[in-house]
């Protein structure tokens, strides 16, 4: 392939041809190592890439069993959630099969439950004003008028003050009610504040304050409170109420649950959106608990045994306590949202003076 030539002094040496042709080898030589190389190392990072984006290991194990059929049913929608505080679940709970029959499309907690915790009167927060309370019976509450403004008359004053002082132990039916009234939008977020109930922000915000305690009040007027003291269901029915409620369309009763400790006491309020059928005839509601923000929490109903079982806590900053209860206890209570729309009944327009406090039923949720 090289020539070899001899000087004049007999020595061999190469031409300067030579040089140019053994360099042009070396250089096609080095360019085709280089092509070897590369095809391998693209070869060799591509089958890494598939076997991790196929690795069993990599799956997203934090999206719950839940939300992977809640998806399926409405299309993708629901978004995930922390499920990592469920109510009263075993460790047979969370390995059962889980299947989503009911629920109300597109209701996430992280979106339409408020993104702050219930509360009482650790903050000087702003409860009913006679604005409030003339919202809801009308003028005849009112002595008079100053500067545009309601002045309650007596018996009036006396009755907001009652409902006020109850409300420092907890607002859960008015943050209960008013999730709700925002995702059908009956209310309008922007209207306080926020481009979604999470985002809502309570510190500062009066007119939010004042709403809250709006919802919270209606859960002792008529016609709510017969609507939901009247409605006396075993667990198993309150399953079959709400799943009927979920799949019957646009138009369908909505909820909020009441439930207390078996002695009746611990009053609390949260909202249910979907029916969890985990088979052999036990049955999870989630609910979103405004004790526990951006969180699905789940009340299990044993539909065999007629019973139920859900941890909360009366103060969202004390440990949770087992509520349960049974067929006979009735202590799982359905509120229905339409009849917070409809006008109330005043319930001291026609008295001098109204009762006590501490004489008025024990049917309220404080939610604390």
């Amino acid at each position: 392939m090289f020539t070899v030539r001899k000087n004049m002094f007999g020595r061999r040496f190469w031409s300067r041809d030579n040089f140019y042709l053994f360099e042009r080898h070396q250089l096609l030589k080095f360019l085709l190592l280089a092509i070897a190389i590369s095809s391998f190392t693209v070869a060799w990072t591509s089958g890494a890439s598939s076997s991790i984006a196929l690795s069993p290991s990599n799956v997203g194990t934090n999206y719950s069993l839940v939300h992977q059929d809640a998806r399926k049913a409405v299309g993708n929608k629901a978004e995930r959630q922390d499920s990592s505080t469920e109510g009263s679940e075993s460790f047979s709970d969370r390995t059962s099969t889980r299947r989503v029959i009911a629920l109300l499309e597109g209701y996430d907690v992280k979106v339409h439950g408020f993104g702050f915790q219930n509360y009482g009167n650790d903050k000087d927060y702003v409860q009913l004003t006679s604005a409030e309370v003339e919202r809801m019976f009308g003028e005849r509450v009112c002595a008079s008028k100053l500067n545009g403004e309601c002045v309650l008359t007596p018996v009036g004053e006396q009755w907001m003050e009652q409902r006020n002082k109850r409300m420092g132990r907890g607002h859960c039916d008015g943050m209960a009610a008013l999730s709700l009234l925002f995702y059908l939008n009956q209310i309008d977020v922007e209207d306080f504040g926020g481009s979604s109930v999470n985002s809502l922000q309570l510190e500062g915000n009066e007119k939010l304050q004042r709403e809250i305690a709006y919802w919270w009040t209606t859960q002792g007027t008529e016609p709510t409170r017969s609507a939901r003291e009247n409605n006396e269901l075993t667990p198993h029915e309150v399953v079959n109420e709400l799943v009927k409620a979920f799949t019957a369309g646009a138009n369908s009763e909505v909820y909020t649950i009441a439930l207390w400790k078996r002695n009746g006491k611990g009053g609390h309020a949260i909202t249910p959106f979907a029916i969890e059928d985990r088979g052999n005839g036990i049955f999870a509601i989630l609910v979103y608990d405004n004790n526990y923000p951006n969180i699905t929490r789940k009340i299990i109903v044993d539909g065999n045994a007629n019973t139920w079982k859900y941890n909360t806590s009366i103060n969202p900053n004390e440990p949770e306590y087992q509520y349960e209860g049974d067929g006979d206890t009735m202590s799982l209570l359905l509120t229905p949202t339409s009849f917070r729309l409809r006008t109330q009944e005043c319930p001291f327009c026609e008295q001098d003076s109204i009762i006590s406090l501490t004489s008025e039923s024990e049917s309220i949720t404080a939610g604390r």
